[in-house]
């Protein structure tokens, strides 16, 4: 089983962020 390394982490915060359309770039 492949465990998330920190790059996985950031994929994923930034699909969550993405999918709550959150504005968060300037």
């Amino acid at each position: 089983m492949p465990r998330h390394d920190a790059m996985d982490q950031m994929i994923m915060i930034l699909n969550r962020i993405n999918n709550q359309s959150f504005h968060w770039m300037p």
